[in-house]
């Protein structure tokens, strides 16, 4: 995934490389790739939460505890962002279907990918715990971090984002373009005849699919 900052619409650029890659005789002009300004601007979205905190609850609370409670809201902001990402994703994206899911499926996924590698799989809780039962999973690799490596290198990514009826792959490093105004803005504020803290977080942002072959959808028709 890539990250720029721009303001609040985002152009992009587009890459024009429909050319075949084959051999050039001598004499002749190598075919060329072009990357052009987008047409279509994206706008981006503030995704925000104001957080009301009392005086006592903030007293009387043990400072790590209530660290917890921000770090809950920021978890279910990067989720709200995370479906803006999946909904990018699906876009137009093309792949396989299965009425029923197997690891023959993931593997057929897998095989979608020609030029580029599918270096993650995105599902839902309810698909990604199908596929970890799976059997062919039982010698899958788990990382020091607790991440979950299928047999032929994809990450498994459990998102609540995608839906039981999808399972995303994609080359992490050239699917995805996300987008920013700024950088995650906190503000507080102190109302002193309430005896109430206000703090507000948001971040305004917005996603762009950066090569469409990068990423790949499974459909469950069942």
């Amino acid at each position: 995934m890539k990250t720029v900052s721009e303001s609040s619409q985002y152009l992009g650029c587009v890459l024009d490389d429909s050319a075949q890659y084959s051999d050039t005789s001598q004499t002749y002009s190598l075919p060329a790739a072009t990357v052009t300004e987008g047409t279509s601007a994206i706008t981006l979205a503030k995704i925000g939460r104001l957080i009301n905190a009392s005086y006592e609850a903030v007293r009387r609370q043990r400072l790590d505890v209530f660290g917890v409670m921000l770090r809950s809201i920021g978890v279910k902001l990067a989720n709200a962002i995370a479906k803006k990402a999946v909904t990018v994703l699906l876009a137009d994206a093309t792949g396989t279907s299965t009425s029923a899911l197997t690891y023959a499926d993931l593997a057929d996924l897998y095989g979608c990918f020609d030029n580029f590698d599918m270096t993650t799989v995105v599902a839902s809780p309810a698909v990604a715990s199908k596929i970890a039962a799976m059997d062919q999973m039982r010698d899958a690799r788990a990382e020091a971090d607790g991440r979950m490596m299928l047999p032929f290198g994809s990450e498994l990514v459990k998102s609540a984002a995608v839906s039981d009826a999808k399972v995303i792959g994609l080359d992490k490093d050239f699917a995805l373009e996300f987008i920013t105004s700024t950088g995650l803005v906190l503000e507080t504020d102190k109302l002193i005849d309430r005896q109430l803290d206000q703090i507000t977080v948001s971040v305004t942002c917005g996603f762009r699919k950066i090569t469409p072959d990068a990423v790949k959808v499974l459909t469950i028709t069942s």
